[in-house]
């Protein structure tokens, strides 16, 4: 019997590698969807609680230590690109302390960033922020979201040097949070007027969860609110920081 030899054309071995490559792919998406399966969901309303609860908190401890100057420790940490001076309190790393400790024992593993970093004085025991505040757990606002997908942004003292300065009503506690890379919460504390403002684009988080959302729908997409005050612009800063 004679041999018979099989010879493979380049059209052969285009084809056997597309079917490769498809198997491949299907193979990783099958690996993904399973991680994703298994990746811990975060409630949002309780998210939504605790960055409440964590600014005010944050809060109070920077109004505390305007009350007292000896406890300020005020110093110049950089310059904008004006040249202008960047200042530094203690009031700026004791919120941060608060904010991001109390975050972080809510919510483990879950990606904080802070616009001040002090490694040096951790919080011995991280306090458990409310995660369930009445003024949220009434919301028809049922979502949760892969902890994977999360940044949470934490702005500890706005408007330091106005601080600095005793101008207090411009000074802020901030928290934001993005899905995504796409801010879709934000929360605006003012620690000398006791003023909680906060925005959710409740259609928003869906859509971003689902990967089905542009940038541009977070304004319309605000169908969630509650006493945003006098400092309307800070709705927008909030979202940039969560953005840049």
């Amino acid at each position: 019997m004679g041999s018979s030899n099989i010879r493979l054309t380049r059209m052969g071995i285009i084809l056997i590698a597309l079917v490769a490559s498809v198997v491949l792919f299907y193979a990783v998406g099958r690996l993904l969807s399973w991680h994703r399966y298994f990746d811990r969901r975060v409630d949002m309303k309780e998210l939504l609680s605790a960055s409440i609860d964590v600014a005010r908190r944050g809060g109070d401890r920077v109004r505390t230590i305007r009350e007292d100057p000896r406890q300020m420790n005020e110093r110049v940490k950089g310059e904008t690109k004006e040249g202008a001076k960047e200042m530094l309190t203690a009031a700026d790393l004791e919120s941060h302390r608060i904010m991001y400790g109390g975050l972080s024992k809510a919510f483990p593993n879950m990606k904080i960033i802070s616009e001040e970093h002090d490694d040096s004085s951790p919080l011995t025991e991280p306090y458990q922020p409310e995660t369930s505040l009445p003024e949220v757990s009434s919301l028809d606002f049922d979502i949760t979201v892969p902890l994977s997908d999360i940044t949470v942004w934490i702005d500890p003292l706005d408007s330091t040097q106005e601080f600095t300065e005793n101008l207090t009503e411009y000074v802020t506690t901030m928290v934001c949070i993005a899905v995504k890379g796409k801010p879709v919460i934000g929360v605006v504390h003012q620690p000398f007027t006791h003023e909680t403002s906060w925005l959710v684009g409740e259609w928003m988080v869906w859509l971003v969860s689902l990967g089905l959302c542009w940038p541009r729908l977070v304004k319309k997409s605000a169908v969630v609110k509650r006493r945003w005050p006098k400092i309307r612009s800070k709705e927008n800063h909030c979202f940039k920081v969560a953005c840049r």
